[in-house]
């Protein structure tokens, strides 16, 4: 029997477009579904009656990311429907939505630290709880080292005066200490922080490395310069999301026992971020030996003719300003440009280890899954596009 399904979903971003991306993939391969979605926006004349609209059309459930009224949520619920919901208004047992947004702050702390900085910012919005989250994952990344100091600006006025809002920002830039990194909480923030950049002359990424979240990849190639983003797996909640509401729909109530969470996959790099903010003239020299020639057989003692110093020095120093290994930087760079071609093309397993100089295949996949713990099919088969 087909099944009735609204769904609410803001498709203007990023978010929405992942998400309903992944609901639709579930429909389209299992779901017998009819679906339902509201007036537009741009077309609705007022508020909607969710109630009478989940009446009038005998809806069976609901699957509601958009961010809906209390009001407008009670009605959903005393409809007594199978209702999955990612409103942090909502009480619904079936909620899981920040659970992955601590996650995101504590990625783009490790990521910012990798790259050597000492000096971060943080710029959320205010009121807004996953934007908090994600400041408290950045912030325990970096209160656990003592080395490095963390400035926090929240906006206030985004929207209604913004002026005020970039004369605000521009007040705290000037006092961090250069070079510093920014990581803002969602990538329109990203982006009106790379505009007051621009409008108060600090050079990104040289002055200031900037790093957004939810890879909405229409703002992030369109801001100046192009900026880097953490891709989250809106698609795979999504997937895994309306998988859950044909379980409950069907009668299963252990269907959705809050464990789904669309979790943060990886960094796209853009020129946003693409520095390493090293003072040491030696450890730079290493780092771009190993990003210039990761692809080829390197070894330590490659990185270090590279630099002129002595292995015993250059290890010494490496390990002061990076609190890592020469050797595991090299592995470091090789399995990022590795995941991001398992992620991002259908280059075959075969290709890629060719690409990298391994000897065969068997080699390149046993260095891949000790270091990931698992092998680069299943990695593709987790991360890549098609899930």
């Amino acid at each position: 029997m087909q099944k009735r399904v609204l769904l609410l979903i803001d498709t203007s971003r990023a978010v929405g477009q992942y998400y309903i991306k992944g609901v639709g993939k579930y429909i389209h391969t299992y779901g017998n579904w009819r679906i339902y979605v509201p007036t537009p926006r741009y077309l609705s004349t007022g508020k909607v009656n969710y109630k009478k609209f989940i009446e009038e059309n005998k809806i069976d459930g609901i699957i509601a990311l958009d961010a809906i009224e209390q009001q407008q949520l009670s009605d959903i619920h005393a409809s007594k429907i199978p209702l999955i919901t990612h409103s942090a208004k909502s009480q619904n047992k079936f909620v899981k939505y920040d659970a992955y947004n601590l996650r995101v702050g504590e990625m783009a702390a490790e990521y910012f630290i990798e790259l050597g900085f000492r000096n971060f910012m943080f710029v959320g919005i205010h009121n807004y709880s996953w934007s908090k989250i994600r400041l408290d994952g950045y912030k325990k990344v970096i209160d656990s080292r003592k080395d490095l100091c963390l400035y926090v600006h929240k906006l206030q006025n985004l929207g209604n005066n913004i002026k005020k809002d970039k004369y605000d920002i521009s007040e705290l830039l000037r006092k961090v200490p250069k070079p510093y990194c920014i990581f803002a909480c969602n990538d329109d923030v990203g982006f009106f922080v790379l505009e007051v950049c621009k409008d108060f002359n600090i050079q990104v990424p040289e002055e200031a490395a900037v790093l957004g979240a939810d890879n909405d990849v229409v703002v992030c190639r369109m801001a100046t310069p192009p900026l880097s983003s953490i891709k989250i797996g809106y698609e795979k909640g999504g997937y895994e999301d309306a998988k859950a509401l044909n379980k409950l729909m069907n009668g299963d109530k252990n269907a959705f026992k809050n464990e789904m969470s669309p979790m943060p996959q990886y960094i796209k790099t853009r020129q946003s971020s693409n520095i390493i903010a090293i003072d040491d003239p030696e450890i730079k020299k290493a780092l771009m030996f190993i990003r210039e020639n990761f692809k080829k057989p390197i070894q330590v003692s490659d990185t270090v003719w590279a630099t002129g110093l002595s292995k015993r020095m250059l290890q010494l120093r490496f390990r002061k300003v990076l609190k890592r290994s020469i050797h595991d930087e090299i592995k470091r760079v090789r399995l990022e440009y590795i995941k991001d071609q398992l992620r991002n093309s259908r280059i075959s397993i075969k290709k890629i280890s060719q690409s990298q100089e391994f000897m065969h295949p068997a080699h390149f996949c046993r260095f891949f899954k000790k270091s990931v713990k698992m092998s680069p099919l299943d990695y593709r088969h987790k991360y890549g596009s098609d899930y």
